[in-house]
């Protein structure tokens, strides 16, 4: 149950919660449940606040500080979160379907076990966040950095990964089927994601790291679990990006 004083105030325009948030650092709002669905939230200081449950559902949170916050089981399906704060936020079981993340920052964010099909996380920064067992199906994730991200059992058939950085993400158990992701091979310690245009994605990412990776030999190599034919196909590949 929400805060009747939280609410009332919160509904009293953000220029006025901001300033209410400026006086009250020590007080963490409880808006839990409330039906905001449809509002005009842009820059609104969030931060830390229990939105559990919540309906934000075609809200406009654009800009927002969120860092923090709790958003587990809330609905921003369709919402506009673009360019907002959401570092350490827990949005695990949310329904975030069709919204806008674009340019969102996600760092270490709870995301796992919710519903992002059809959402645009074009550009956001997504590392170290928790995306175990999400629904990415149809999400535009081009040129999002999900680097040390875990994408385990998730969902991201037909999604858009253009440009995005996987180094050192883990995608055991998900489904890249109809997406621009290959094959993700494990030849330890590294993780190779080969993309339909022959880019590899390595588990560090850094040249160094690349060299490394061939110094194992195929004897060496298929010893780890991969085949002799796989590993003369990646070699070639992770060869060729050192000409």
């Amino acid at each position: 149950m929400a805060n009747a004083e939280h609410v009332k105030i919160f509904k009293e325009g953000i220029p006025i919660w901001n300033k209410w948030r400026r006086e009250h650092p020590e007080i963490i709002p409880d808006l839990r449940g409330s039906d905001l669905s449809g509002s005009d939230l842009r820059g609104s200081d969030l931060s830390g606040s229990d939105l559990r449950w919540s309906d934000l559902r075609g809200s406009n949170l654009s800009g927002s500080n969120l860092r923090g916050s709790n958003l587990s089981g809330s609905n921003l399906r369709g919402s506009n979160l673009s360019g907002s704060d959401l570092r350490w936020s827990d949005l695990s079981g949310s329904d975030l379907r069709w919204s806008n993340l674009s340019g969102s920052d996600l760092r270490w964010s709870d995301l796992s076990g919710s519903d992002l099909s059809g959402s645009n996380l074009r550009g956001s920064d997504l590392r170290g966040s928790d995306l175990r067992w999400s629904d990415l199906r149809w999400s535009d994730l081009s040129g999002s950095n999900l680097r040390g991200s875990n994408l385990s059992w998730s969902d991201l058939r037909w999604s858009d990964l253009s440009g995005s950085n996987l180094s050192g993400s883990n995608l055991r158990g998900s489904d890249l089927s109809g997406t621009s992701v290959i094959e993700v091979i494990t030849l330890l310690p590294f993780t190779i994601v080969v993309m339909t245009d022959k880019r590899v994605r390595i588990g560090c990412g850094a040249p160094k790291t690349i060299k490394a990776c061939l110094k194992y030999t195929e004897d060496e190599a298929f010893a780890k679990g991969l085949p002799r034919e796989r590993y003369q196909l990646y070699r070639a590949i992770l060869g060729g990006l050192l000409k």
